[in-house]
């Protein structure tokens, strides 16, 4: 389905995007299930952090997609990210992991800092694109003008994504690191060829739901319409505000931004689904009854209810810029 400029319409565009911040938490939670629950395994790991935020030693802030700190000090910081086409975003990219390859402590889930015996940083990216971004990496890390040089390269990890599992394998290309083996226990070097299927995680993923990244608008108004708004409201119809909704999220699954709440409930409003009061900022009253959420395709009947609104909006937004660009050429001429 094309849109009159020949590109994807909002609806397929909110699809995408929801896509694939799931398939990210899968990512997510499949590693925390590895880590924290398989035998052998999770007997190494002092602490799996899945909304790592460590502070550098200059003070800045940087936070990978998730942690592993492990019992003989050794660390994992994984990225996990679709690798840009344009040299820019790519740089973006090399910047952040080049910022990670500074982690020299982290802390334990009682607060204690844990100084590191050594920190693998790890880039997970879809089978196909690991050669790609190794070789842009290893092009920067060999150009003495760019400021990418860590001490060492990230560990290339690859995913792939079919109806019934993920398959996670290092890229087993020259000049791509091995992770630090562990001191004693289980080495997840071991796993050259690991597949995982969503039941095996299933668990972690309900328990836990997002991953660090900010949560994606439809993804959130989805699993608040399904999910946080019945266990608070029931199916009455009622008032809510940003920052109900993000500590409500922060108790029940440990995470919750008052930003990405907002975002969730604009989509509602552009849904038919709420409406924001008015002369209160950033209050909502939510009609439940407007949909009803049997079905696992909630996302998609609010993508189609979203999509015509958000065409007709960039529509407008398209036809005032053309406007005033003609305006501009009178002047012009």
């Amino acid at each position: 389905m094309m849109n009159a400029t020949g590109g994807e319409t909002s609806e397929e565009l909110l699809l995408q995007t929801y896509v694939l911040y799931d398939r990210y938490v899968d990512i997510v939670s499949a590693f925390h299930w590895l880590f924290t629950e398989v035998e052998g395994m999770r007997e190494t790991v002092r602490r799996f952090d899945r909304y790592p935020r460590v502070t550098l030693s200059d003070g800045r802030e940087v936070t990978p997609d998730f942690a592993v700190l492990f019992s003989d000090g050794r660390a994992y910081i994984a990225e996990i990210a679709n690798i840009p086409l344009h040299d820019n975003g790519f740089d973006g990219l090399a910047k952040q992991l080049l910022a990670y390859d500074e982690i020299a402590t982290l802390m334990d889930a009682d607060g204690t800092e844990v100084v590191l015996t050594s920190c693998d940083v790890v880039l997970i990216t879809r089978f196909g694109d690991g050669t790609d971004a190794h070789n842009r990496l290893q092009t920067r890390l060999h150009d003495l003008e760019h400021p990418y040089k860590p001490k060492s390269l990230p560990v290339v990890l690859q995913y792939a994504h079919e109806s019934d599992r993920y398959t996670f394998a290092r890229l087993p290309i020259e000049g791509n690191p091995r992770l630090t083996p562990a001191a004693e226990g289980r080495d997840f070097g071991e796993f050259a060829d690991l597949k995982v299927k969503p039941g095996r995680f299933a668990r972690v993923k309900a328990q836990h739901a997002f991953m660090n990244d900010p949560i994606d608008a439809l993804y959130l108004a989805t699993f608040l319409w399904s999910k946080v708004f019945p266990s608070v409201h029931g199916v009455d119809d009622f008032e809510t505000t940003a920052i109900d909704i993000a500590k409500t999220l922060r108790r029940q699954y440990g995470v919750g931004r008052v930003t990405d709440a907002e975002h969730a409930m604009d989509l509602l409003v552009r849904a038919g689904l709420a409406t924001q009061i008015k002369g209160k900022s950033k209050r909502w009253t939510v009609r439940r009854r407007a949909m009803r959420t049997a079905g696992e395709d909630v996302h998609e009947r609010i993508a189609k209810r979203v999509g015509p609104a958000l065409d007709k909006s960039r529509a407008v937004a398209e036809s005032k810029s053309r406007r005033k660009e003609m305006e501009g050429q009178g002047a012009l001429f």
